[in-house]
């Protein structure tokens, strides 16, 4: 990844969703976790009234494709993709992330989730109709890992 190519906002962007994050764990620390499936209906409903909603398909699989693919064509990353181990539970993998380098060598990202994982659970929970257990990633040097487990309501 050329980080010189990626425009100075989607720096911000990301820069401001991990903050916010930070921000809520460091002040709510467990207590986060109720706003976990809020801000992923929310964002379900954003990208449905915009031109960016990938969970357009019928099916969940379909719908995680379309956002791996939509992913990896920003450029933002070299890969990401996802693997289902049951019906309730996918494992996303983030490779090649851009702001990996830096951002997950300097941050804290103890509880913290990928916001591209986010975007996965929000697709899951949408299409699952069940909410999402908050989980943290597991950050490596240039990518992350985070499970993505449904719970009955």
């Amino acid at each position: 990844m050329n980080e010189e190519k990626i425009p100075e906002v989607a720096n911000l962007l990301h820069s401001l969703l991990i903050a916010y994050q930070v921000t809520l764990r460091d002040i709510l620390s467990s207590g986060r976790a109720i706003f976990v499936c809020p801000v992923l209906d929310n964002f379900t409903k954003i990208s449905k009234a915009t031109a960016v909603h990938v969970a357009k398909s019928q099916s969940l699989d379909a719908s995680l494709e379309n956002l791996s693919k939509a992913i990896k064509a920003s450029g933002l990353v070299d890969n990401f993709h996802y693997e289902k181990l049951s019906l309730q539970e996918y494992v996303v993998h983030v490779e090649g992330c851009t702001w990996a380098p830096e951002a997950h060598k300097k941050l804290d990202t103890k509880d913290l989730t990928c916001p591209f994982a986010l975007m996965a659970m929000s697709i899951v929970q949408s299409h699952s109709g069940k909410r999402i257990k908050d989980a943290a990633s597991k950050y490596y040097a240039k990518g992350t890992k985070t499970r993505i487990e449904t719970i009955n309501p």
